[in-house]
């Protein structure tokens, strides 16, 4: 579920530092004083764009499910190490699934992999984004999400102002 779709859950926002190659800055400069949106706009555009682009792609799939799959038995040996200590069982003495796991602990153990698989994807996706030669594949241009965050004057003034601050 969204940030859209759950009103009542709070937006949480990661600050990145990005270097650009000089012209690749002044190029999405370019762009986005001719679209008239902010920098941050056509960043978040080129992000969601690759993490679309990357769905589709079936080496990347592959890559996913072994990395959940990794996740899943991470997780699993952490959940049982953890029901050790709750139990007062040394580590040499935690159950296996052969002795008998409960279920409640593996069911534990495959929902904490399935979360983390979720992030790892999200995390890699962006680890890609960052190794990418072709930035300008990273750029797409919706006019309504131009619309709605040129409508931001907050969001203007911090570009202005970044901008002034920049040519200095």
């Amino acid at each position: 579920m969204s940030e859209e779709e759950n009103p009542t859950r709070p937006q949480s926002y990661k600050t990145i530092g990005v270097k650009l190659q000089h012209p690749i800055h002044a190029q999405l400069s370019a762009v986005t004083e001719i679209d008239d949106i902010p920098l941050q706009v056509a960043l978040v555009r080129g992000a969601k764009l690759l993490i679309e682009s990357r769905r589709t792609d079936p080496k990347f799939q592959t890559k996913v499910s072994a990395r959940s799959e990794r996740i899943k038995r991470e997780a699993e040996a952490q959940v049982l190490a953890i029901s050790s200590l709750l139990d007062a069982v040394t580590p040499d003495a935690a159950p296996t699934t052969e002795e008998g796991a409960s279920i409640e602990q593996l069911e534990a153990a495959i929902s904490l992999g399935e979360q983390a698989a979720e992030l790892a994807a999200e995390v890699s996706t962006m680890e890609a984004d960052a190794a990418s030669d072709d930035p300008a594949s990273d750029v797409a241009s919706s006019d309504d999400e131009a619309t709605e965050q040129s409508a931001d004057p907050e969001a203007k003034k911090t570009t202005r102002r970044r901008a002034s601050t920049t040519k200095s």
